[in-house]
C-alpha cells in the first residue's frame, strides 16, 4: 500500500472528527440557550405579581384589561 491512501484516509478520518465536534458545539450551545431562556422565564414568572392582582396590572401590559 502506498502513501497517498493512507494519508488521503488519515485527512478524511481527521475532516470527519472535526465535522462532529462542531456539530456537537452547536448543539451544546443551542441547548445551553434553551436551558438559559427556560431560567430566565421562569425567573419571570417568579418575580411576577401574585394571581390576586387587578387584571391588567402586570408591568409593561399593553392593553387594560381591568372592568
Amino acid at each position: 500500500m502506498s502513501l497517498d491512501p493512507i494519508v488521503d484516509m488519515a485527512v478524511k478520518m481527521k475532516y470527519q472528527s472535526i465535522k462532529e465536534q462542531a456539530g456537537f458545539s452547536v448543539m451544546k450551545m443551542a441547548l445551553d440557550r434553551a436551558e438559559q431562556s427556560g431560567r430566565d422565564v421562569v425567573e419571570m414568572a417568579e418575580s411576577a405579581e401574585p394571581a390576586s392582582a387587578p387584571a391588567g396590572s402586570f408591568p409593561g401590559s399593553i392593553i387594560d384589561i381591568s372592568v
